[in-house]
């Protein structure tokens, strides 16, 4: 009996001990296997970025992918490729390929396809690079052509970019028999790294772009704050503003996403120092920062005869095609405007302000609602448009005449002759 009670507290004992010793191996069993499927994971992710961006970086060192809207009215997106012309060593001389094609929306798709050659040295023991680049660019389906060359200087505390821009193709028929032009132009521009957060930068451009009838340039100047974020990506978003009547401000915003910045560990970070002059090795390589998309130039046809076959803001109602409203003025001043737009490729003289009746008769067909929000109109003024008789005014809500003083501000119409 005796023998059997020690075998009976033996069995209890071990089965005491057992319990917890399986609930441990099990335990552990389970974090040893979570450990090595976490690990291989890891190193299966580690090994396909390695050799994805082994073989990019090989290839194509730059490859970026982007959208953006604002600048021409409709979402635009696109790849862009940079890549070495030769194979070489010398970090201080780099001859390079720049190409992309973008997509966008306008009346219809475009697409447009841009080659570039670049040459790029680095002095100053590495801390600045200066190059020079040639690009053409081709638009489709209308077959706009465009040369250009452009010289850059940059550093880690800032950068300016200069491009010419030379028209290689003639009036074109484009949607709804629009005739189209390509222009000649030019801008330059000036980056500057925000202080403690170098990530983030600062860039205006002044543009131009030359009338092909020789009269009024369209130009102006554009505003953007660019920032890099984690894993490759960056936002920039802006403000293009124009100097040229009947022609609309714009914001835009753009969205890139770049293979060379994955692993870029300093983005949303606050420097010690406000500007640190470092190597611009890394930078041989960035994309050319020019106008991918080509600028170009309208005129209507005898066969025009609807508001769907002109660009965005002009309508044609009560009989007279009207030019997109955006400014306001004196009365004087708003008739010298009008005298002397060449809105849609027309000659200086063919357009004028409209005749009170006209203003009320438009506003008789269309609410000022849809003159802003459909067409893109600005009332500078709330209410009132000058006329062509003299310091008179009509109030488009109600249609009355207003008699004034030639030095108000009112907003300036104009109709083709």
């Amino acid at each position: 009996m005796e023998k059997q009670k020690k075998i009976i507290r033996v069995f209890f004992f071990l089965l005491f001990f057992s319990v917890p010793t399986e609930v441990f191996s099990q335990s552990q069993t389970k974090s040893i296997v979570e450990d090595a499927y976490n690990l291989t994971i890891s190193k299966i992710t580690s090994f396909i970025k390695t050799v994805t961006q082994s073989y990019l970086d090989t290839l194509f060192p730059t490859v970026e992918i982007q959208a953006n809207t604002g600048l021409t009215n409709a979402l635009t997106g696109g790849i862009l490729i940079v890549t070495p012309l030769f194979n070489s060593k010398n970090i201080y001389n780099t001859t390079f390929l720049q190409g992309s094609l973008f997509l966008t929306r306008e009346d219809r798709y475009r697409q447009t396809l841009n080659v570039g050659l670049g040459e790029r040295f680095l002095l100053m023991d590495k801390k600045l690079l200066v190059g020079f680049n040639s690009f053409y660019n081709h638009e489709f389906p209308y077959n706009h052509k465009r040369a250009s060359f452009g010289f850059e200087t940059r550093s880690s505390v800032g950068e300016i970019n200069a491009n010419k821009y030379y028209r290689l193709s003639t009036w074109n028929g484009g949607y709804n028999g629009i005739q189209e032009k390509a222009l000649d132009g030019q801008d330059i521009e000036i980056g500057v790294p925000l202080p403690y957060i170098n990530w983030t930068k600062a860039y205006l451009k002044k543009f131009k772009w030359e009338s092909p009838s020789g009269s009024s340039d369209s130009k102006g100047d554009q505003f953007s704050l660019r920032a890099s974020l984690p894993f490759g990506f960056s936002i920039e978003g802006g403000r293009k503003s124009y100097s040229t009547a009947f022609t609309s401000d714009e914001n835009f915003f753009k969205l890139t996403w770049n293979s060379n910045t994955i692993d870029n560990d300093k983005s949303l970070t606050i420097s010690n120092e406000a500007y640190v002059l470092s190597a611009m090795e890394n930078g041989r390589y960035t994309k050319v920062r020019n106008e991918d998309l080509i600028t170009k130039s309208y005129k209507i046809t005898a066969t025009t005869t609807t508001s769907a076959d002109l660009p965005k803001g002009y309508i044609i109602r009560v009989g007279l095609t009207w030019a997109p409203m955006t400014t306001s003025a004196a009365w004087g001043t708003a008739q010298t405007i009008c005298s002397n737009s060449t809105a849609l490729g027309f000659s200086a003289g063919t357009w004028r302000t409209p005749s009170p009746t006209e203003i009320q008769g438009l506003s008789g067909v269309i609410t000022k609602t849809e003159l802003v929000d459909t067409h893109g109109w600005v009332f500078a003024h709330i209410f009132n448009i000058w006329s062509n008789t003299s310091l008179t005014a009509v109030n488009f809500n109600t249609g009355g005449i207003v008699g004034t003083a030639n030095t108000n501000f009112f907003n300036v119409a104009c109709v083709k002759i």
